[in-house]
């Protein structure tokens, strides 16, 4: 197995477990505080990950993660304060 499988493999398990915690989650803070931490983290760690591998990421590539990023982003906001 790849260990670009492993990465990807590892942020689904993140995503999905921050996913199920997040009626928990929304009784101690805020939509936008958590939407920020759960994007944040996830940038911090896709950007150690870029910089390791950057040589193998095209600039095109990176521009449209970029803005498929924000749209999820965006929706991830707006599905967590209809939960809220």
């Amino acid at each position: 197995m790849k260990k670009e499988y492993l990465y990807l493999i590892i942020m689904n398990l993140y995503w999905g477990l921050t996913q199920v915690l997040m009626k928990h989650i929304l009784q101690y803070m805020g939509a936008a505080t958590y939407v920020f931490l759960r994007f944040g983290s996830a940038f911090i760690v896709m950007l150690i990950f870029y910089l390791i591998m950057r040589k193998k990421v095209d600039t095109t590539s990176f521009k449209h993660g970029l803005i498929l990023g924000i749209f999820l982003g965006f929706q991830t906001l707006l599905n967590t304060y209809s939960l809220y």
